[in-house]
């Protein structure tokens, strides 16, 4: 991340986020944004152009997160409803897609979720 990111400067904080026991099938393994300072941080040019390069990605949910509340900004809604709900959804067009990029989803967390495992238990010995 850029200097211009560092969360002292930015009031941005940018992060991988894993769940083991996650409220949404997005929060398994996703990127979030945070700010405690106000929303309107996540307009300013630096984070918003940082928000956009993970949405492009295209690989994991991107969250944004403010005062104990988070917005799923990617997918966006139709391509949500296409992957939520392909048999109701308006963008069918985005059916297939959306069934690819969730298997390959699915094929991310379990290796995520491994790596924080691995890490915790090595921050837990270290600090033992």
């Amino acid at each position: 991340m850029p200097e211009e990111l560092r969360p002292d400067k930015s009031k941005a904080v940018f992060s991988l986020k894993i769940s083991f026991e996650p409220r949404h099938v997005f929060e398994n393994a996703y990127i979030v944004c945070m700010t405690l300072t106000d929303p309107s941080v996540f307009d300013t040019p630096a984070v918003a152009a940082a928000i956009d390069m993970f949405v492009q990605e295209n690989t994991l949910p991107v969250w944004l997160s403010y005062a104990g509340s988070k917005t799923l900004v990617w997918p966006q809604k139709d391509f949500l409803d296409a992957i939520m709900n392909p048999s109701a959804t308006n963008a069918t067009h985005l059916i297939e897609p959306g069934k690819i990029w969730m298997n390959r989803f699915n094929s991310l967390i379990e290796p995520l979720q491994d790596q924080q495992i691995q890490f915790n238990r090595q921050f837990t010995s270290s600090h033992s």
